[in-house]
């Protein structure tokens, strides 16, 4: 158990202090994410190495986080949750400063790695007590809302570091907020009414359903991860500043606040897979003008908006994970799943890049989106359908 029950519930059983705490936590373990083009940019430059070779460091850390996650997503309900969240806490700010000092790769990527399973306990954290929750496309939202806003303040902050230190001005700035991270530990709890809890996992009761929406996920997460790790090269080829581009991703997120504003706000009221539909689709319109950009201006407008619709669909596919299982298994796991994606896609990408070229980038977002939804919609469908079903209510609501 993480703690006692509150007394006054906020929203999905989380009282307000609660739902901050699970804000942050996600937010500071996401952090490498949301920092991967900055962070692949300057490991290009200060050592003088291929994308293939700085993406692979990049998504060593990633992976790590990613592993993490999964492991631990079918037995989060078992550990010793803030104990684990004080440890990873101090353990990530430790490795962000230690990631500083080295002169060569393989130091560093050791120390990532490391850095990736703490982050990744962090998330576990939040991912697994908001599946559980009775409100989870809202709380999944706002869980996206505090990855915008810590992404916008390190998106500020980095490339001045950068410039400065190089890398490892990035890093020790990453350590920053241990105390802010620290402190709110004491207000994680569990929701005071969660879902009913089915007697099995998903992964055991929902079979190769839950295979398909793994899948899915790691799809879209896996193209969506390869585009973003190469936003700022891609932005290079046109000639755009660094400072530029990261002011630009710094407004992209603000502007997302937007998408996970209203997927907090909206929950599941219409839907599930519209708002997914909606998200996905302008998202990879996004990308698709931002790799084929001729100029600045036209890379830099979709670069504005893409977040936006990242930020909408994201918590309407990881919503939908909760409302297929209960439990909250297959929400972490499909977290875990999609972060794996992200983790394994600036390498991915760095090869198709050094291969095929940029375009690529684009390609393989706008086909693994289409895949990737019409699988989730295919699960939803199968799901809505199974006679007897403890979740036909749920995935009513998901149905187009």
């Amino acid at each position: 158990m993480l703690g006692k029950k509150t007394e006054n519930s906020n929203l999905g059983g989380f009282q307000l202090s609660g739902i901050v705490a699970l804000m942050i936590i996600s937010a500071y373990g996401a952090l490498p994410f949301n920092m991967a083009p900055l962070l692949l940019g300057t490991i290009v430059t200060d050592f003088n190495a291929s994308e293939a070779s700085a993406g692979l460091l990049v998504s060593a850390e990633l992976i790590a986080i990613a592993l993490t996650i999964i492991l631990l997503s079918a037995v989060a309900e078992k550990l010793p949750l803030r104990k684990l969240a004080l440890a990873a806490t101090l353990s990530l700010t430790a490795i962000n400063l230690l990631s500083a000092l080295p002169d060569n790769m393989t130091t560093l990527m050791v120390l990532r790695i490391g850095a990736g399973f703490a982050a990744g306990v962090m998330i576990t954290i939040a991912y697994y007590l908001v599946g559980i929750s009775t409100a989870p496309v809202r709380l999944f939202g706002l869980l996206t809302v505090g990855n915008v806003l810590v992404g916008v303040i390190f998106l500020m902050l980095l490339p001045s570091a950068i410039e400065t230190w190089h890398y490892r001005g990035a890093y020790a700035v990453m350590a920053a907020p241990i105390l802010v991270v620290a402190f709110l530990l004491v207000y994680i709890g569990h929701p005071e009414n969660g879902n009913p809890q089915p007697e099995s996992s998903a992964a055991g009761s929902l079979g190769w359903l839950a295979l398909l929406f793994v899948v899915a996920v790691f799809l879209v997460q896996a193209s969506e991860g390869g585009y973003y790790a190469f936003v700022e090269l891609i932005g290079r080829r046109l000639l755009v500043a660094p400072d530029t581009i990261g002011l630009t991703l710094a407004a992209s997120y603000l502007l997302s606040l937007g998408g996970s504003s209203l997927a907090s706000i909206l929950g599941d009221r219409f839907g599930v897979l519209k708002p997914l539909l909606i998200g996905m689709t302008g998202h990879a319109l996004a990308v698709w003008f931002v790799v084929f950009a001729s100029d600045q201006t036209a890379y830099l407008i979709p670069l504005l908006l893409q977040s936006l619709f990242f930020f909408l669909f994201l918590p309407y596919m990881l919503g939908l994970a909760a409302t297929l299982d209960h439990s909250g298994h297959l929400s972490t796991l499909a977290g875990g799943v999609s972060l794996l994606g992200m983790g394994i896609g600036p390498f991915l990408s760095g090869t198709l890049v050094e291969t095929w070229g940029y375009a690529t980038i684009a390609y393989n977002v706008v086909g693994s989106v289409v895949v990737g939804y019409l699988l989730m919609l295919l699960v939803s469908r199968r799901m809505h359908a199974r006679p007897g079903s403890g979740n036909s209510e749920p995935l009513a609501n998901a149905t187009l």
